[in-house]
């Protein structure tokens, strides 16, 4: 018996040892299935930021009668051409607004990686700040899906004036293992959202089939260190922007009215 627990021990030491290689080598390909870019750089609005790795591609639109700020990090599979139309709904409400290309997504140069990922945000934040003057209470930042990764990390360690989390998940392993098994995690929102100060919102679909519904509901709950925060449940709504759209009641007003006083 006891050669027999040696040897199941030794063969499940091999197994992990092997599946912490494979979340390590093939983890940027399966968090990162890229589009065909859908833009060119006559986009309205379009712009480079550099990193000192990569050149960002970026849509900034500055509306000079508003204070208030709109960053954007779209989900997987898109682009900036993708979340163009989405983009502009807020810039005709009277929001200035910036949004941000991955690195290797749309016509921003380099690979995608978790690390690229933080490094793109924080140029756009640097972008606005400290070129554009605006004031950090004056930031929104909205992640959609794998962007609520990187906008979780903004808000986590700078100051912004509100933070929107539609479909997101606790870490980006987790939504694969439901438990974490690894001793690494990608995107660990659930670590950071304890350090998230601002007023918080968050969206997910009841139905969601790619991120599950608890995974909002439990970092929402987790959060608690914000100014205040909201949970809307969007009944029946799968994973896309559209089906989320279709069942929350005055979807954008409920974003604009966030950006132009989040929760008070």
């Amino acid at each position: 018996m006891k050669k027999f627990l040696i040897i199941l021990g030794a063969l499940f030491a091999l197994f992990y040892a092997a599946l912490c290689t494979v979340a390590l080598t093939v983890d940027d390909r399966l968090m990162f299935p890229r589009p065909p870019h859908t833009y060119s750089q006559s986009i309205h609005g379009y712009m480079e930021l550099n990193t000192g790795k990569e050149k960002i591609a970026s849509f900034w639109l500055r509306n000079p009668e508003s204070k208030k700020t709109l960053l954007y990090c779209h989900g997987n599979n898109e682009d900036l051409g993708r979340s163009s139309n989405f983009l502009s709904q807020f810039y005709a409400m009277g929001f200035s607004v910036m949004a941000i290309d991955y690195p290797g997504y749309g016509l921003s140069s380099g690979k995608p990686t978790e690390s690229g990922c933080y490094r793109a945000i924080d140029a756009a934040y640097d972008f606005l700040t400290k070129q554009q003057n605006i004031l950090p209470q004056d930031i929104t930042v909205f992640g959609f899906s794998i962007g609520t990764g990187p906008s979780t990390y903004l808000a986590s360690k700078k100051p912004v004036g509100g933070l929107i989390l539609q479909a997101p998940f606790l870490s980006a392993y987790r939504v694969m293992t439901n438990n974490r098994i690894l001793p690494i995690d990608a995107f660990n929102s659930y670590g950071r959202i304890n350090k998230v100060k601002c007023p918080l919102l968050v969206i997910h679909g009841t139905n969601d089939n790619v991120i599950p519904f608890w995974h909002g509901k439990e970092l929402f709950d987790s959060a608690k260190n914000t100014k205040a925060k909201k949970f809307i449940s969007a009944e029946g709504a799968g994973h896309g922007q559209g089906s989320i759209q279709g069942s929350v009641n005055n979807y954008y007003q409920e974003i604009a009215n966030f950006i132009k006083s989040p929760l008070q």
